[in-house]
């Protein structure tokens, strides 16, 4: 059941998030070095606030992936897919508003970006289809997942 560090790095799911996150690291650092003045401009500000947010949130697809993989808790496993949808989709807002505080910057690798989320998007469809139902399933006292658990026990 749970996976060697070495192993969950094979998973298709991993290399799509690890591309994801050297993409956003790159798009970082690229920001990062045109921004040498560190003035207090609005969108300045703003746009370091995007690429810090951006950055954390690329980093926490991996962990999360990591903890699912080495978890038997049904409500963790489906929780943690739930938190690294939001961290894509806020990844793809925060390109979005990027595109639109900074006009006319290049927005090639922006686009690459925006590929890179959708291959994961697809792959996580795929994987979180794969997550099953183990022996022990313990109510989370919040009523989340219980209907989903109820329709997909075996008759």
């Amino acid at each position: 059941m749970f996976l060697n560090p070495g192993d969950t790095e094979k998973l298709p799911i991993m290399r799509n998030a690890l591309a994801v996150t050297e993409l956003v690291s790159a798009i970082c650092a690229v920001f990062q070095a045109d921004d040498t003045d560190l003035t207090e401009d609005y969108d300045k500000m703003l746009m370091r606030h995007l690429l810090e947010q951006m950055h954390a949130e690329a980093l926490s697809i991996p962990a999360k992936i990591t903890d699912t993989e080495n978890t038997i808790n049904f409500n963790r496993r489906m929780e943690n897919a739930v938190l690294m949808k939001r961290s894509a989709c806020y990844i793809l807002e925060s390109v979005t508003e990027l595109e639109s505080i900074l006009p006319d910057t290049d927005k090639s690798y922006l686009d690459l970006l925006r590929t890179a989320i959708d291959a994961f998007r697809m792959e996580f469809i795929h994987w979180v289809q794969s997550i099953k139902l183990h022996t022990k399933h313990d109510d989370d006292g919040w009523g989340l997942w219980n209907q989903y658990i109820n329709d997909r026990q075996p008759e």
